[in-house]
């Protein structure tokens, strides 16, 4: 007899994923419990430290490198799976490799019953095949024993039909930010523009901000050249975040004397008033969840290619801005243009935070995952 209709398997539950647990666990149909390991050193995911209310399962867990791949392993999975005989196991994807193939020996030698969904967004933008034949095969192999497939964007939808997964079979549940906790800050935050540029020592400044780790792939640095290209007494840039990248960009703006771009590494609680400053959020990279949070704000974010959800959160020139080749030229096109058009501006200020109230959430997201499952429990 089944323990869990429903298991969620992931590595971490880090805070801007509790809200949608949160739902995901308190679902009434389905009785439903996230797996989840410990902290693992060198590893910047953390789990939150607030999951009252989530229905959870804590594995010890360990990592180890090899190939230089990052793999995670959580002992008493398969048994954790044998004493809750699940109908349906929900996987984290690539970063979880372990973990789903541990899902797949149990569904092949112990309940062929149990149905497998695999959670990712498949393919990104600008990766137009695998690394080598090996990782596409591997890959094609692993899905054959899922039964669904839930992508964080359309774009990854549109990836798996053209590798022949049937529509039917797959939902769209576009990744976004714990939009409960950041509305709620956005309802309680009463702090203009003007006043939260003041604070911030940038008045009269159009500000331009980057939120994230500084790692080679969200490439962080591209902000130096796009500086560079601008008037200083016009324009200021704040990169906000920390990663491998950060003293070498903190060196390359005292040596190349870039005295509109201040670096501020992590700034916890001071966040929203970034956000609340800045004109424009720009990701010159890889990146995905700060789209959602700077639209929180009524932030536009300017992107060429993130993790694919800028396709189903961001319409060009009318929530955000999709810079077609990411080079500095691009880039600077785009900010200048936005920053002589304020009107514009703030129409798609507009635009972008009631797309975020009205249809890409937390709790909407939570609902397609729940529709999603609720067809393949009717079809047990």
């Amino acid at each position: 007899m089944s323990q869990y209709d429903v298991i969620y398997l992931q590595r971490f539950i880090p805070s801007y994923r509790v809200s949608l647990f949160k739902r995901l666990t308190i679902n009434n149909k389905n009785k439903s419990v996230v797996i989840y390991g410990n902290n693992v050193q060198n590893s910047k995911v953390k789990n939150s430290e607030n999951l009252k209310n989530v229905e959870v399962k804590k594995l010890k867990m360990i990592s180890f490198s090899i190939f230089g791949r990052m793999l995670y392993y959580q002992f008493g999975l398969l048994s954790y799976f044998k004493h809750n005989s699940p109908k349906i196991i929900v996987c984290e994807a690539e970063s979880h490799f372990l973990g789903y193939i541990i899902a797949i020996f149990y569904k092949v030698f112990y309940n062929h019953k149990t149905k497998l969904i695999l959670w990712c967004f498949y393919r990104l933008p600008g990766n137009s095949k695998e690394r080598t034949i090996f990782h596409y095969l591997i890959k094609k192999i692993i899905r054959f024993f899922f039964s669904g497939f839930i992508s964080y964007s359309t774009f990854g939808k549109n990836f798996l039909i053209s590798e022949g997964e049937n529509y039917k079979n797959i939902a769209v549940a576009v990744n976004v930010c714990d939009t409960d906790y950041f509305l709620n800050i956005v309802n309680k935050l009463e702090l203009n523009k003007i006043d939260a540029k003041s604070l911030i020592n940038q008045n009269k400044k159009f500000i331009i901000s980057y939120v994230g780790s500084l790692e080679k792939s969200k490439k962080p640095d591209l902000i130096l050249n796009i500086a560079s290209q601008l008037d200083p007494n016009k324009f200021h840039f704040n990169i906000i975040g920390k990663g491998s990248l950060f003293l070498d960009i903190k060196k390359k703006i005292k040596s190349k004397n870039i005295n509109n771009v201040d670096i501020h590494g992590y700034i916890g609680e001071k966040l929203p008033i970034y956000y609340r400053a800045s004109d424009l959020i720009i990701i010159p990279g890889r990146g995905g969840i700060v789209i959602s949070e700077a639209m929180c704000f009524g932030t536009p974010v300017i992107v060429h290619q993130a993790d694919g959800v800028e396709h189903d959160l961001i319409n060009n020139n009318v929530t955000g801005f999709i810079v077609s080749k990411g080079s500095t030229n691009d880039f600077c096109e785009v900010i200048r243009h936005v920053s002589e058009n304020k009107s514009a501006l703030e129409k798609i200020s507009f635009n972008a935070k009631k797309l975020i109230y009205n249809f890409f959430n937390s709790k909407t997201m939570a609902n397609k995952i729940n529709k999603f499952i609720d067809g393949y429990m009717k079809n047990e």
